[in-house]
C-alpha cells in the first residue's frame, strides 16, 4: 500500500480525569508509524486550569506529534482550528475528544487498510458508552436511535447511505478537501462539529464503511447536550438542507426535522 499520513486532533479543557485514557488509546494502537502508516497526534490544551497540562507533558515523549498549551480558554472550535492550522502533512484527519477513546488497539489500522481506495470519507463504527438519560433527553441527537453498525467493509457507498446520526467522531476526512476549501469550525457553543460535517459533505459523493469498532463516545453529563442553543439548531438545519438537496431518504429528513422541532420547543420554554 502507498503511504498514508493520519493526523489526530485532540482538544482538551480541564480533562485531568480522562486525558490519559484518550492519549493512551492512541499510544497503544498496533501497526502505526510503520508499514507506510504514519500517525501524528496534535493536542491543543485550551487553557486548562487543572492538572491537564502536567499530565499531557508527562506523556509527551510517548507518542509522535505536537502539543500546544494555550494560555486562555477559547473553546473547542478554536482549539480544533488551531490544530488544523498547524498540520504540516496529512492525507486524512480525524478527531478525538479528551473524554473519549479509540475502541481497541486495531481501530486505526483497520481504518487505514480501507484508505487504499482513496475515498474522501471513511466511516467506522461508533459505540455509545455511559448512556445517561437517553430516554429522557430529546436533544441527544434523536436519542441515538440509529448509529448504523457496519458488519462488513463496504466500498464506494453513495453519501445518501450515511448513518442517520451525524457523528463526525467516527469519520476520517481527506485533509486536501479541508485545506483547499478552507473548512473550519465556527464559534458555536454547541453544534460546531455538525456544521463542520455538513460543510465537508458538500465535497463528497461516496464513502467507505469499515467493519471495525472504531470510536468509544463517552456520553457523560458534561457533554452538555441538555443545553439548547441557536447555533446548535442552525447547524442541524444546515445539515437538513443538505440532505434534502442531495435526496437523502425520508428517514434521514424526518429524523433531523424532528430533532430540530424538539430544539425549537426547548428554546421557547
Amino acid at each position: 500500500m502507498s503511504e498514508t499520513n493520519l493526523v489526530i486532533i485532540l482538544p482538551v479543557y480541564n480533562g485531568e480525569d480522562t486525558i490519559y485514557n484518550a492519549i493512551n488509546s492512541v499510544m497503544t494502537q498496533k501497526h502505526i508509524n510503520k508499514r507506510n502508516f504514519n500517525v501524528e497526534l496534535i493536542i491543543v490544551n485550551d487553557g486548562s486550569t487543572d492538572t491537564t497540562k502536567e499530565k499531557i507533558d508527562s506523556m509527551r515523549y510517548d507518542f509522535r506529534g505536537k502539543i500546544f498549551h494555550l494560555e486562555d480558554n477559547f473553546g473547542a472550535y478554536y482549539a480544533r482550528n488551531y490544530a488544523l492550522d498547524h498540520i504540516r502533512k496529512a492525507d486524512y484527519i480525524c478527531f478525538l475528544d479528551s473524554d473519549d477513546q479509540f475502541s481497541n488497539q486495531y481501530s486505526l489500522y483497520k481504518m487505514y487498510r480501507q484508505s487504499r481506495y482513496h475515498e474522501n470519507l471513511i466511516v467506522g463504527n461508533l459505540n455509545i458508552i455511559n448512556n445517561i438519560d437517553l430516554e429522557e433527553s430529546e436533544v441527544k441527537l434523536g436519542k441515538f436511535k440509529d448509529l448504523t453498525v457496519y458488519n462488513q467493509n463496504l466500498i464506494g457507498l453513495p453519501i445518501t447511505a450515511l448513518p442517520i446520526i451525524p457523528f463526525f467522531h467516527r469519520c476520517w476526512f481527506k485533509y486536501d478537501i479541508i485545506k483547499e476549501n478552507l473548512i473550519r469550525f465556527k464559534n458555536y457553543k454547541l453544534g460546531e462539529d455538525i456544521e463542520f460535517y455538513a460543510n465537508y459533505l458538500q465535497y463528497v459523493e461516496r464513502f467507505t464503511a469499515v467493519n471495525v469498532d472504531y470510536y468509544d463516545y463517552n456520553n457523560i453529563e458534561n457533554k452538555e447536550y441538555n443545553i439548547t442553543t441557536l447555533e446548535q439548531l442552525e447547524s442541524l438545519e444546515k445539515l437538513y438542507s443538505f440532505y434534502k438537496k442531495k435526496s437523502f431518504s425520508l428517514e434521514h429528513l424526518d429524523h433531523l426535522k424532528n430533532v430540530c422541532n424538539d430544539l425549537r420547543k426547548r428554546m421557547t420554554l
